[in-house]
């Protein structure tokens, strides 16, 4: 499978700080990288421990649900849907993350969820009874760290990508 391959991630938050540091992990600044290359090797005396994660990814921010909604909407349409949505729960004054996560559930049944919360306002099994099928949905809870954010968004993109793959073989078939 081709690592050239733009993957597509929606973010959802209505906190601008999650949208930017989330934009960060998965989009890194080029400079910034070079930036970071030079300090470690002037304070460790090498620049290759620093991996640059090869993955190209094409992030949408949303600060609210209907934003979202339109957004997953549009993708769609026009071929290009998004892969997994990172997604918050609570986002005042709009509706919540679950509400979004079933609205876009109706029009791409492919699209995989990553629902991020830093309450516990609804019940892990609640969400799981409303945003169907639970193998295409996880949880990360907040603070978010880069580690986790980089490697969901690679193994659920790549997963994305593996079924898409299938789903056009078996219609040559």
């Amino acid at each position: 499978m081709s690592q050239n391959v733009k993957r597509r991630i929606l973010v959802v938050d209505d906190e601008i700080k999650i949208l930017d540091e989330v934009r960060k992990i998965l989009c890194p600044d080029v400079n910034g990288h070079t930036d970071l290359k030079e300090l470690e090797k002037h304070l460790f005396g090498s620049a290759d421990s620093l991996v640059i994660d090869p993955v190209d990814y094409h992030v949408v921010c949303c600060r609210q649900g209907d934003e979202a909604i339109r957004q997953a909407r549009m993708a769609c349409q026009q071929g290009e849907p998004f892969m997994a949505v990172f997604l918050d729960v609570r986002m005042p004054p709009g509706i919540d993350g679950v509400c979004v996560a079933e609205e876009i559930r109706k029009f791409d049944r492919d699209i995989e969820f990553v629902v991020m919360t830093g309450y516990t306002d609804y019940d892990i099994s609640q969400i799981n009874r409303r945003i169907k099928p639970a193998d295409k949905l996880l949880y990360l809870q907040k603070p978010i760290h880069t580690p986790e954010v980089r490697q969901l968004a690679l193994a659920l993109s790549t997963k994305w990508l593996m079924n898409r793959q299938i789903q056009v073989q078996n219609q040559a078939l």
